[in-house]
């Protein structure tokens, strides 16, 4: 599924940037790097899901702030890394291109995220019967 996505994203990113040669050069070594660390983070976001599953049907108020506190700072690392990228870009290109590429970027994580959200069952509260 990765790997799809990937391909996907390389495609949509090429499409709706309609970079020039010089700019495509400066681009995609800034988009590669940023890639390898957001690819980081899924692995880590995975073990967060499978850690999650393990333990959804006996969810304790210490597991769940600790998940919970997890994902928040998943999320931070995922900004800080997104926030890297546009400074870079914006340094090699300009901030106009930065925040396309940004905007680009959220919109595709966005989808990816939707998916993943749709197929994780919401926490327990306790009061359910998982």
């Amino acid at each position: 599924l990765r790997s799809d996505i990937r391909t996907v994203k390389v495609a949509v990113i090429t499409e709706v940037m309609g970079f020039t040669e010089a700019e495509d050069k400066a681009f995609w070594p800034l988009y590669r790097q940023y890639d390898a660390e957001m690819s980081k983070l899924a692995d880590d976001r995975l073990a967060l899901i499978k850690r999650y599953g393990a333990s959804y049907s006996a969810l304790d108020d210490a597991t769940a702030n600790s998940l919970a506190q997890a994902a928040i700072d998943l999320e931070t690392k995922r900004n800080e890394a997104k926030a890297r990228c546009y400074q870079q870009v914006k340094a090699a290109l300009n901030p106009r291109i930065a925040l396309r590429f940004l905007h680009v970027e959220h919109q595709l994580q966005l989808l990816v995220d939707l998916q993943v959200a749709a197929l994780l069952p919401v926490a327990p509260t306790g009061k359910d019967t998982p």
